[in-house]
């Protein structure tokens, strides 16, 4: 299957209020519309990426069962390369940066997502602001 892209291909969502309105109505009318063909049984094919070589990176410094699955489980809807990156033994904690951790992350797949939870402010909005051309 070839590239998938949207409305919101290429963007760093850190708060609710990065999307619009009109955005958020969006997905708030697409998720009743996913809900409903589910619980009737209906086929669920259409609202999936299904391209293997998309990687979702889920990168959590701070832990969260229920967000953590909610994202992995997401991931093997979507048929997407999921990797649980430990940033328990990662480079990070070696004081390598996590702009480098994540460009170097980068280049493992056409395209990637990731999934980041953590205590310190800012940090989506740092990446997004040091390898947003990536």
């Amino acid at each position: 299957m070839g590239k998938k892209s949207g409305m919101f291909s290429g963007r760093t969502v850190a708060v609710v209020e990065d999307l619009s309105i009109d955005e958020q109505l969006y997905l708030y009318k697409k998720t009743a519309e996913i809900k409903d063909i589910f619980k009737n049984g209906g086929d669920m094919d259409p609202f999936r990426i299904n391209d293997p070589e998309f990687a979702v990176y889920s990168i959590f410094f701070e832990n969260s069962t229920r967000t953590k699955e909610s994202f992995n489980n997401a991931a093997k809807f979507h048929n997407l390369k999921l990797n649980i990156f430990d940033t328990d033994t990662s480079s990070v904690n070696k004081q390598e940066s996590l702009v480098d951790t994540v460009k170097m992350l980068l280049g493992y797949s056409r395209q990637s997502l990731f999934i980041i939870r953590s205590k310190k402010e800012g940090v989506c909005r740092a990446l997004e602001e040091h390898i947003g051309q990536y």
